[in-house]
């Protein structure tokens, strides 16, 4: 799997409608590194993901990516490089409520860049995986948020990006399949991922390589 390359923010400035969600964030991860990002609830940790992947555009700072100016994207720009680059895990699932697992799953497939980072594993592996292959062909409308949690991860088997955000990944699972998220987000970044995690969950902190606390506002580093 091919790594994303050295991430720096710099000077990292986000508002919305005068109001300052992010203030002067500096961080910088190495290649293939896993970094937990904590803090209270409202610091921000959710939006710093959004900035690094493309979603978000900084109000102000640099954002690079393997040397690309994420920040200084178009729009369109932005959608490629989440295409090709970037793996996603969010809060509610962001999967399609309509389709199946199976067709969520061969959607994200078919994102994959023509030359992938990393062996994809197969649909049905990636959700055995995960403990969702019994809802294979269940639209995901009708799993809870658990299950939508895991469904998102089986996406980043399929898919192997280079970048992994994921923001509160074992917050609605139990401890079983918490403890097996966590393995599975350690296993991708020692198989060459960056994985960068948004958490409340001290198993993630520990599984890291660092942690990166922010606090109301801004950054008070690693």
């Amino acid at each position: 799997m091919a790594s994303s390359g050295m991430i720096t923010v710099t000077g990292l400035d986000l508002t919305y409608d005068d109001r300052r969600v992010l203030h002067g964030v500096d961080l910088t991860v190495g290649p293939s590194q896993m970094i937990a990002v904590t803090g209270p609830s409202g610091a921000g940790k959710s939006t710093l993901l959004r900035v690094l992947g493309g979603i978000e555009p900084p109000t102000a700072g640099l954002v690079e990516v393997g040397g690309l100016d994420v920040g200084g994207m178009s729009p369109r720009e932005r959608r490629r490089y989440r295409r090709n680059l970037v793996g996603f895990v969010f809060q509610d699932g962001g999967l399609d409520e309509a389709r199946t697992v199976r067709e969520n799953l061969t959607v994200a497939a078919r994102a994959m860049p023509a030359t992938p980072s990393g062996r994809p594993a197969p649909l049905r592996d990636a959700c055995h995986a995960l403990g969702v292959d019994c809802w294979f062909d269940t639209p995901v409308h009708r799993l809870s948020g658990g299950e939508k949690q895991r469904v998102a991860l089986a996406q980043l088997l399929v898919r192997r990006p280079p970048l992994v955000l994921a923001d509160e990944p074992t917050a609605a699972l139990d401890r079983d399949n918490a403890e097996l998220v966590v393995l599975l987000l350690r296993g991708l970044c020692d198989q060459g991922a960056t994985v960068i995690t948004a958490t409340h969950d001290d198993r993630l902190v520990l599984a890291s390589d660092e942690e990166f606390r922010i606090r109301i506002g801004r950054n008070t580093g690693v």
